[in-house]
């Protein structure tokens, strides 16, 4: 008679337990703030919103140097085309996440973890609250109506009333 082993080989055992500390290795660093992927998330957020305000800023030195100093109008920008005139930078996967308000560059997405990332680079936020009173326009909120009301955070609430339509 062949004597038969049944059961699992050593190795196979070993090689087991190591896919699984790698599995877990995986899924601690995904859970913990020592998340590589995140930290590449928020690095490369802030480089691309440091980038669009230096490019505002020279597209403003520009336009004050070859005015000799006079410049009367501000730039008010909303959605990537008119973005996109005033920086050059600007792509597509921000679409709707910026306006350029009195040559300031705003932040108007929704992303709770990017809304923190700009307030780090003390970027202006902002944020749609549909149960205030619509400060844009000097209205209340209805309740009823579909409209949007719009409040800046962390700037002067005179930009509030020159938000471009």
């Amino acid at each position: 008679m062949k004597n038969k082993k049944k059961g699992i080989s050593i190795i196979l055992l070993i090689i087991t337990i190591i896919v699984i500390i790698i599995l877990a290795a995986a899924v601690i660093l995904t859970i913990t703030k020592n998340n590589p992927v995140g930290i590449a998330k928020e690095a490369t957020f802030k480089e691309d919103v440091r980038i669009f305000q230096d490019e505002l800023s020279l597209m403003i030195s520009k336009e004050y140097t070859e005015n000799k100093g006079q410049r009367d109008n501000k730039i008010n920008a909303k959605g990537f085309n008119s973005i996109s005139k005033y920086i050059s930078s600007f792509n597509k996967k921000y679409e709707g996440k910026f306006q350029i308000i009195e040559d300031v560059l705003v932040y108007c997405g929704d992303n709770k973890e990017e809304q923190s990332f700009c307030e780090n680079l003390e970027v202006p936020i902002l944020i749609i609250d549909k149960y205030a009173g619509d400060l844009t326009k000097g209205g209340e909120f209805d309740g009823e109506s579909d409209e949007t009301a719009y409040k800046i955070n962390c700037i002067e609430d005179s930009y509030c009333n020159k938000i471009p339509s």
